[in-house]
């Protein structure tokens, strides 16, 4: 990466590296939208945060968003945000909807957590995978979009396995399931686009491993 010792920011303790993203592309959009596993979904003016991000010391929140936060992205306004769960719920929201002091985007019931957040439009076609290896694919417009704050999601995967991971299905990108020790190809072009639930087998996996994430490059 062209990187040397003194460009790494030490971590502190118990800090751990959660998401990433292209500040560069993100610095020319008007905002940066920050997703937790919580369910809170907050945007930020990047004309606001530019100075501190860039400057030497690395920036820090006064009052982290609860939750971890899984998805870092540059937004417009004009875009749709797509929340899954590890237990298969989803929503939709317009990011112009989302309030600037932070929206509780989802309902979480129980030790559920956010494990998706993806931009896409309505005709965008969505890849959710499991950490057993099935997958569906299904239409961005059929995910529920609730009417206010704090709102359950509505079930788009049937499965026990929990949901490890949301992409938008496009020609251009390659999908990679993520296990502990490997990047597995995942191709869903031949599944069909469902109307139900129900999902089919994408990898097939050795015993004992589980898929953590799934990346889009």
């Amino acid at each position: 990466m062209g990187l040397v010792l003194g460009d790494m920011h030490k971590l502190e303790r118990e800090e751990r590296v959660c998401a990433l993203a292209n500040w560069t592309a993100v610095s020319k959009l008007p905002k940066l939208l920050l997703v937790t596993s919580a369910g809170v979904a907050r945007p930020y003016p990047t004309n606001v945060l530019a100075s501190s991000i860039q400057a030497p010391i690395p920036f820090k929140f006064d009052h982290p968003l609860d939750g971890i936060v899984l998805a870092a992205l540059g937004v417009s306004g004009h875009e749709e945000l797509v929340l899954t769960t590890r237990t298969g719920k989803g929503v939709r929201w317009p990011v112009k909807a989302l309030r600037t002091s932070g929206t509780q985007a989802i309902n979480l019931h129980n030790e559920d957590r956010v494990t998706g957040a993806v931009l896409a439009d309505k005709e965008a076609v969505l890849f959710l995978l499991t950490a057993d290896g099935y997958g569906r694919k299904l239409a961005a417009e059929l995910v529920f979009m609730p009417e206010k704050p704090n709102q359950k999601g509505k079930s788009l995967l049937a499965r026990r396995s929990a949901v490890v991971g949301t992409a938008v299905c496009t020609p251009d990108s390659a999908l990679y399931a993520l296990t502990p020790s490997h990047w597995l190809p995942v191709n869903p072009t031949e599944l069909p686009l469902e109307t139900s639930t129900k999902s089919q087998q994408v990898l097939k996996l050795e015993d004992g491993v589980l898929v953590t994430g799934l990346l889009a490059v």
